[in-house]
């Protein structure tokens, strides 16, 4: 098993938020969320002191592999700004998967409601 697998495999860290950009349906000929997705998850360590931030890209094509990433932080600010992209017409916001993810852990963490409250006041969203 990976790292990232460990981390999430470990009962005694806790998920504060999951999303998923997978789709039901399959889609011909173009973008096709059901066979290649994104899923992201924001965990507490079981040292009460760490979070982690993993993003996993997945794929069911021949040929493609899973692709794991993970940061680890004690800043869940860090992890709300690692979530946030730009647009083209530098405008902030959230994709599907990471908005999920962070609704979810806002909801189960008074420091993750805080921070993201927090850089939205800053960035005026």
């Amino acid at each position: 098993m990976s790292e990232v697998e460990n981390i999430l495999a470990d009962e005694g860290n806790e998920v504060l938020g999951f999303g998923s950009s997978q789709s039901v349906e399959h889609v011909e000929g173009g973008k096709c969320q059901h066979c290649r997705w994104t899923e992201v998850y924001i965990l507490a360590d079981k040292d009460g002191v760490s979070y982690h931030l993993v993003t996993i890209g997945e794929s069911e094509l021949a040929g493609e592999r899973t692709i794991y990433k993970m940061e680890t932080t004690t800043s869940p600010t860090y992890i709300v700004e690692r979530l946030y992209r730009k647009s083209d017409k530098g405008e902030w916001f959230l994709p599907r998967p990471s908005h999920q993810a962070l609704v979810e852990a806002s909801d189960s963490s008074k420091e993750f409601d805080s921070a993201l409250q927090r850089w939205q006041e800053r960035k005026g969203i």
